[in-house]
């Protein structure tokens, strides 16, 4: 992975973690889309990346993962290390890499 796409998701984080807004594309890592809910609030904040990523070249910023298993076998991990915060979770391609990442802030888990 490289370093800018490593601090891109960092400071996407960050800015998440201290309450800001995040428009469309406004990170130079990939495709940044914020999802909204039904109330207009955002939800999370998808990140597809350019090029799929290992897992383990985003836990050196999000710290050990777990996969989530599917009747199909797994399809996203999740860094539960992040949970208190912004939590990061990555839904995967068909090699076990990350393909997307997801960002979701504290206090948006559940509604």
């Amino acid at each position: 992975m490289s370093t800018e796409i490593r601090y891109g998701l960092d400071a996407l984080r960050a800015a998440l973690d201290a309450g800001k807004t995040v428009e469309e594309d406004t990170v130079p890592i990939g495709a940044v889309q914020p999802v909204l809910r039904a109330d207009g609030a955002m939800d999370h904040v998808r990140v597809r990346l350019p090029y799929p990523v290992y897992l383990a070249d985003l836990a050196r910023s999000f710290g050990v993962w777990q996969l989530e298993r599917t009747p199909a076998g797994p399809k996203r991990a999740v860094f539960p290390q992040t949970s208190r915060r912004t939590t990061v979770s990555a839904e995967l391609d068909s090699g076990g890499r990350a393909a997307t990442v997801l960002l979701r802030p504290a206090g948006r888990r559940g509604q």
